[in-house]
């Protein structure tokens, strides 16, 4: 590892850095276990030139420029995915005897090599107004080539695990995204307030995947041209109803009737099956912000904190959409199941109940589950008041504050009920949010 530093006239920065990294989980033969990974930086403090002087209004500006790259070395195949290994242990029947032996574990992949991210960024660093406004703006875009990528193996391979993978470097692709944050501060009197804003945004695409969809747990894929991991589902097209063809399309095993739900045959064969699904839409969160605000006046200071996503994909599954079907622990956590389709309730927004989680087909992974998972939330509100110096004297204490705190006081969003909007993917098996309400003191002798 390796750092250059330069600088010129306290106004032009300069960084070179580089590093040489070797990981045992790529193999040596192939000259694949080492690679040499660098960045360069540059920085011009703008304020400090003299015809800056003429805008007495910007107090500091440094404009930022960065290039380098860096590797991953992380994989789903074991510390040594460039070797096979051998499993022990492994039975099977030759000439109706059993016989114990051994079975290849995994495939070994000789050429697996490093991941690799290049990212650009563009920054601007301002302080106007006396110091009282502090901006900084960042874009960026980050590519990432030779992405190591778990390849699902068909059970007819042989290998000892019913389901195998091997890693292998496939495809490549890219983000681009943008970060703003201000802060300002002021005094007015007694009054002394601080508001921090923050606002980013990230876009992903994959470029290039060799041709192939890579599908991960839980259906997600990445597919050339949409977000890594996007949703991949069957179109729906609302509810059965009394009298319905309900096996149009052919649905299979499904057992339909009405109030079920009606998906929809996109390739228009007559028949439902995987090549009906459609990728739409992916959980990475679009444009998040958040606020903080605090305030002081005399002995009293206030803070609150805000945080949101204002646009995301979310699916819903499991608990919270299929009632009662955890025999367990928990009959059914949400008053959704009271809203469910019947001949005299018709227009009802989720299908009738079944006996059975997945005979009829109603949780095949669809856009019927698929929400809007953005939302606006106060995560906390403090309040608080410090005793007055003359009184602190009198009972021989150096501070002495006494506060009231709520930590997610308010939700706002158009999620599922009884769903937290923070959480991704939820199958409603998770411990729901807490409202804490706190009444204190410091006291410091």
């Amino acid at each position: 590892f390796g750092r250059i530093n330069y600088d010129f006239q306290n106004k032009y920065l300069f960084e070179f850095n580089a590093r040489y990294d070797g990981s045992s989980k790529f193999g040596a033969t192939q000259n694949k276990q080492r690679a040499l990974f660098s960045g360069v930086s540059a920085g011009w403090i703008i304020s400090r030139e003299n015809f800056m002087k003429a805008i007495p209004a910007i107090n500091f500006a440094k404009m930022r420029l960065s290039y380098g790259t860096l590797g991953n070395q992380e994989t789903s195949g074991g510390n040594f995915p460039f070797v096979a290994s051998i499993a022990n242990n492994i039975d099977y029947y030759f000439n109706n005897v059993l016989t114990r032996g051994n079975a290849l574990g995994n495939v070994q992949n000789t050429n697996l090599t490093w991941e690799r991210s290049k990212q650009a960024n563009i920054g601007l660093d301002l302080s106007l107004l006396n110091n009282k406004l502090s901006v900084t703006v960042d874009y960026y875009e980050k590519k990432v080539i030779d992405m190591i990528v778990s390849l699902p193996l068909p059970s007819y391979a042989g290998y000892a695990g019913t389901t195998s993978f091997v890693p292998i470097n496939i495809g490549s692709m890219i983000n681009k995204g943008w970060e703003f944050s201000a802060t300002y501060k002021n005094k007015v009197g007694k009054l002394n307030y601080s508001i921090t804003t923050n606002l980013s945004d990230v876009t992903n695409k994959v470029l290039e995947t060799g041709g192939i969809d890579i599908i991960t747990s839980g259906g997600l894929v990445s597919r050339a041209g949409h977000s890594v991991e996007s949703y991949r589902l069957f179109r729906t097209n609302g509810l059965y109803q009394v009298g319905e063809n309900y096996n149009s399309p052919i649905n299979g095993t499904r057992t339909t009737g009405a109030g079920d739900i009606k998906y929809v045959d996109v390739n228009g064969s007559g028949v439902l099956n995987d090549t009906d699904r459609v990728v739409m839409g992916n959980n990475f969160p679009r444009y998040e912000y958040s606020t903080d605000i605090s305030i002081s006046y005399g002995s009293f200071d206030l803070n609150v904190f805000i945080y949101g996503v204002a646009k995301r994909d979310n699916y819903i599954s499991g608990l919270g959409v299929q009632p009662f079907a955890a025999p367990n622990w928990i009959a059914s956590g949400f008053e959704t199941a009271l809203g469910r389709w019947t001949p005299n309730n018709p227009g009802a927004a989720y299908p009738r109940l079944f006996e059975g989680t997945s005979s009829n087909g109603n949780y095949e992974g669809s856009d019927f589950w698929l929400r809007n998972g953005a939302f606006l939330r106060v995560k906390h509100i403090t309040l608080g008041y410090n005793l007055a110096k003359k009184w602190m004297d009198k009972i021989k204490l150096q501070q002495c504050r006494f506060y009231v705190s709520v930590v997610n006081p308010f939700t706002f969003s158009n999620y599922e009920p009884g769903f937290d909007p923070e959480i991704s993917n939820t199958n409603a098996a998770f411990y729901p949010i807490m409202r804490t309400a706190t009444i204190g003191f410091n006291v410091k002798f």
